[in-house]
């Protein structure tokens, strides 16, 4: 319920109640609550209370109130009144119901982050299932909780932790100690004495009493018409054990007088100073710290201040220094459009204190905070005089955070480039920073020197303890840099800039050192759902527990953007990258940089990210220097210590990751990488990434540009080779070596020659006077499967002699040849893969070899050889294999095939068989005569110029790029020389004819007749002239078997 106010009522026993932020009167009370009493049971899973399940509005109270009914739940944040309190005063309000839960369990609020209580009673049984620390009798956990007045409680009640009674104690743990409570033993509550003094503590509106007659109540109760009174009563201070006297229920006019301790302390009278007024003089009892104006301590005071000389004010001059106490003190600036201008340190102090609450303008009431007031620097700002260390004989003053968790600044602060000096600040406080907590604040443009900050809480950084933003808020902070002479210390989430930043961050320098427990960054110890762009850190950053990194300790669903690390990180801890100690469920990392050091002595770090937990996506480029140690050794560097990174489009780790030596870094080469490799941004984008190069440049990229320091790559190609050469001044134009300069020449052992570039430096690998040309020397580059790719086009001719030595690709192969024309058929062997359709689309027709046929001459004076071809259309012709081409036209023709794939020159043999003979094709790459020298045992063709296959004359040479014809018996005897001065005519049997003997063709001397079916043919497709007697064989494209009669 918000801003309002329930009182008057009242649950009764009969009632049920249960749910999950569950109370007897309200689930959330926001507003106001007052004489509300709970009878019945309530139960819930978290967020359960006797009242309230969860109140959380400062500035309300709930007063006057009660539970009777007990309490139970399944979770955690459970109270006898209030299960969460997170605001607020409650004000004489007793808890009487037993509360059970799992943890942050207590009598009054289980889970306590802000609000006080004031003069309140817890009577029943405490009981935590899940928790040993978080239960007590008044608060389960207090984080910022507060008490006033008395706070009792029923030291006889039982407290059980984990099924075990625990000794009872008001607060389980957190900010408050038992000190600021008192137990009270059956007896004493029966007394009457804490209804007593209850009510003499009790606001106007409350009435605590007690029936103190036979079988009257046994403890306090708020709300009772049986006030009790004291007569002639004495309690001894530190116990209010009764000395002498009773309690009644009768009135009576005496007071309430104390037996006090052994030690009283003095306090003289005080004269007024510039900030406090004058005191009486007063006497303190050191057990109850009751003042009395008098040595017999018989008149109690409630104030020391001597209203007649109030506090004197301060005389300081423009600067903010007092010469009556000798202090410096905040002095007003001016004002300009609504924002304060901070031209010197008493100025920001004033405006701190402004925000705060403890400065208000005239007319204001006293503590009224101003969380949207803005400020802009006109000056550097030194804080050495408004907080510094104890030592040179001050004593510690330290600086006071801008806006808290209770009051969260939302203003701007542009700091104009000026630097702030002497940032003193040692405390144990949550949200610590020159800014403790900041909400949809944007601040920008300031740089801190000298800045020492020490916190034993959490949330610590320079800037910063915690700074939160809205989604879509356009708050952001940004071109924030600190010094190498800060030091930031802190626990958890402990930034150089940041503790928690929960806002984007921006353009941020850190050169402090950072140490810290859990969470921490150089830049900032934790983030959510924000981005960290063109952010830096080059100050060492060590902790002890989990999650360290270079610029986040722990990033939850942030992106990280053009960020380099250059400091070292040591831990001792877990969780330990370079860039991000870990990264948790849907994180992206684009174009950051990692080059300092990284050492863990307990786990396995990352030279980028320690843990990947989800999923983490790797854009642009991410690099690192292949020099760092990573724990203390630079081999093996682990990217990513557990996990793995993902990348888009398709791309792996090696696309994307990239390792550097020092050397490259320096050269600039990293920094044009890392801007994309460009210096002219797009359009609507700006550059990042800069160096300055040279003697006396950076030994790596930065992020902040100067005069001169763009990296421009003044490129060169050599070969098949891109030279960068980087260079903070931009080139005319990019020179094109087509081949690189030899010197010294090496042969390979797989026939390649290899040499240095005169030029640029690099090894090459290159094919020797390729196709025979003197000179002609063709560059491969070895690729890392085995393989070789020339980056040039290849240029093969016809009959030239081809020399690789290694199979390679090449982007485009033109081959040119000569053809005789008139469809005369000519041999071809060649390198390369080629398509029917790379022949056929230049009109050539490629035919490869089918078979040969031998056949019975119809008047039976021999046998005929004919070479059947098929004719190709389509398909694919396989490299050093025998096939022919022919032409309509003569003259040259070019072939181009791209991405080309070329073998290695080898002769190589194809053969086929008939019955009697063996014909051997075999493919040379060089010139070669004396072929057909034997003369008696082989007979050895060439194609003519006729298109027939003819003898070859021992003298005649046959071309490279061609094939030859060996034919012999299968028997080994000499060919005869009939068979061998025979030519062999060379037919076409169609497109896509098969040899198979159902298909078999027939060869005729009637060229219109070469596709039918008729003769009569043996198994071996040799054409017969007469029909046999016997055996199998084909007529007119039928089988026969014909059998001897002897033989049926």
């Amino acid at each position: 319920m918000n801003t309002s106010t329930l009182q008057n009522i009242k649950i009764s026993e009969t009632c049920q109640i249960r749910g999950n932020y569950t109370g007897g009167i309200a689930g959330i009370l926001d507003g106001n609550a007052y004489n509300c009493v709970n009878y019945a049971t309530v139960q819930g899973k978290e967020k359960v209370g006797g009242l309230f399940g969860s109140y959380q509005k400062t500035g309300n109270s709930i007063t006057a109130c009660a539970n009777y009914g007990n309490v139970t739940a399944t979770s955690q944040r459970v109270g006898g009144l209030v299960g969460d309190f997170s605001g607020g005063t409650i004000q004489d309000c007793a808890n009487y119901g037993n509360v059970k839960g799992a943890n942050s369990v207590a009598g009054l609020a289980g889970y306590v982050h802000n609000g006080k209580i004031q003069n309140v009673f817890s009577y029943g049984n405490i009981s935590a299932t899940e928790s040993t620390h978080d239960i007590g009798m008044a608060f389960g956990y207090s984080k910022y909780g507060d008490t006033e007045g008395m706070v009792a409680y029923y030291s006889g009640a039982k407290l059980t932790a984990n099924s075990q009674e625990i000794t009872v104690k008001a607060f389980g743990s957190g900010n408050l100690s038992e000190d600021n409570a008192t137990g009270f033993t059956e007896t004493q509550l029966k007394s009457g004495v804490v209804a007593y003094l209850l009510q003499q503590n009790a606001s106007s509106e409350a009435k605590w009493g007690q029936n103190l007659a036979n079988n009257g109540d046994s403890y306090p109760v708020i709300g009772s018409e049986h006030q009790v009174y004291a007569d002639n009563l004495t309690l001894n201070c530190k116990t209010y054990k009764v000395v002498k006297g009773s309690l009644t229920n009768n009135p009576t006019s005496s007071a309430i007088r104390y037996q006090h301790g052994q030690t009283i302390n003095h306090h003289a009278a005080t004269n007024a100073t510039c900030t406090e007024a004058a005191t009486k003089e007063y006497w303190q009892c050191q057990d109850c710290q009751r003042i009395y104006s008098d040595s017999q301590l018989t008149k109690e005071l409630t104030d020391v201040t001597d209203a007649e000389h109030p506090a004197l004010g301060h005389t300081n001059n423009e600067d903010g220094y007092c010469d009556r106490c000798k202090h410096y003190v905040a002095v007003k600036p001016s004002e300009q459009n609504g924002v304060y201008l901070i031209a010197k340190p008493c100025h920001l102090a004033w405006f701190r204190d402004y925000v705060n609450g403890t400065i208000v303008d005239e007319g204001e009431v006293a503590g009224t905070t101003h969380s949207s007031a803005s400020a802009m620097l006109t000056a550097d700002i030194d804080l050495k005089n408004y907080c510094h260390a104890a030592e040179d004989g001050k004593e510690l003053l330290s600086w006071l955070p801008i806006g808290n968790s209770y009051d969260r600044w939302k203003g701007n602060m542009d700091g104009q480039g000026h630097t702030i000096s002497h940032l003193y600040i040692k405390t144990a406080q949550i949200y610590v920073g020159l800014f403790g907590y900041t909400e949809d604040a944007t601040i920008q443009n300031l740089t801190f020197d000298y800045a020492k900050v020490e916190n034993v809480s959490t949330c610590t950084g320079i800037l910063a303890g915690y700074a939160f933003a809205y989604s879509n808020s356009p708050a952001h902070i940004k071109g924030i840099k600190t010094t190498k002479n800060c030091t930031v210390i802190g626990q958890g989430r402990t930034g150089g800039i940041v503790g928690d930043a929960q806002i984007n961050l921006e353009n941020c320098e850190n050169h402090s050192s950072v140490k810290g427990t859990s969470d921490v960054g150089g830049i900032a110890g934790s983030s959510t759902y924000k981005n960290i762009k063109c952010c830096t850190n080059y100050g060492t950053v060590e902790n002890n527990n989990s999650s360290i990194g270079g610029i986040i300790g722990s990033a939850d669903r942030p992106s990280i953007e053009d960020c380099a690390n250059y400091g070292k990180i040591t831990s001792t801890g877990w969780l330990v990258g370079g860039i991000a100690g870990q990264t948790l469920i849907n994180c992206s990392i684009q174009n950051v940089f990692s080059y300092g050091d990284v050492t863990n002595t307990n786990d396995n770090p990352g030279i980028i990210i320690g843990r990947v937990h989800g999923t983490l996506t790797a854009k642009g480029i991410v690099t690192y220097n292949k020099e760092a140690l990573l724990n203390n050794s630079s081999e093996n560097i682990k990217i990513v210590g557990s996990g793995s990174l993902t990348f888009e489009d398709g791309k792996v780790e090696a696309d994307v990751v990239k390792a550097f030596t020092k050397q490259q870094i320096k050269s600039g080469e990293v920094a044009w990488l890392l801007n994309g490799s460009t210096s002219t941004p797009a359009e609507g984008s700006i550059l990042v990434w800069y160096q300055k190069l040279g003697e006396n440049g950076d030994e790596y990229p930065v992020l902040t540009p100067s005069n001169g320091n763009t990296v421009y790559n003044n490129y060169y190609t050599c070969g098949d080779k891109q030279v960068n050469i980087f260079s903070n001044t931009e080139a005319n134009a990019h020179e094109k070596y087509d081949k690189h300069v030899k010197d010294t020449e090496t042969l390979l052992t797989n026939g390649l020659y290899s040499s240095t570039c005169q030029r640029c430096e690099n090894n090459f690998l290159y094919i020797k006077d390729f196709c025979g040309i003197d000179g002609n020397d063709l560059e491969l580059t070895a690729n890392t499967d085995g393989s070789y790719t020339t980056f040039k086009p290849v240029d093969i001719n016809d009959d030239a002699p081809y020399n690789s030595p290694v199979d390679f690709t090449a982007p485009t192969l033109n081959y040119t040849r000569d053809y005789l024309g008139a469809d005369q058929w000519q041999a071809v062997y060649v390198p390369f893969e080629t398509q029917a359709t790379d022949w056929t689309g230049n009109g050539i027709t490629v035919a490869s070899i089918n078979n040969f046929h031998e056949y019975e001459k119809e008047d039976g004076s021999g046998y005929e050889t004919v070479l059947e071809v098929k004719k190709a259309t389509s398909g694919e012709f396989e490299a050093n294999t025998p096939y022919l081409l022919r032409t309509n036209d003569s003259g040259s023709k070019t072939i181009t095939i791209n991405n080309a794939k070329l073998h290695k020159a080898e002769s190589k043999t194809h053969y086929c068989m008939s019955m009697t003979r063996k014909y051997d094709f075999t493919g040379i790459y060089t010139p070669q005569s004396g072929l057909g020298q034997d003369g008696v045992s082989v007979a050895v063709y060439a194609l003519n110029k006729k298109g027939c296959i003819a003898p070859l004359n021992p003298s005649t040479e046959v071309g490279a790029q061609r094939w030859y014809l060996t034919v012999s018996n299968r028997n080994g005897s000499n060919m005869s020389q009939a068979s061998k001065s025979r030519s062999i005519n060379i037919d076409e049997v169609g497109e896509g004819s098969t040899t198979a003997i159902e298909g078999i063709q027939v060869i005729t001397n009637n060229e219109a007749d070469k596709t039918s079916l008729n003769g009569i043919y043996d198994l071996q497709g040799r054409k017969l002239c007469k029909e046999p007697t016997h055996g199998i064989y084909i007529k007119n494209g039928k089988k026969y078997v014909k059998f001897n009669k002897l033989g049926i």
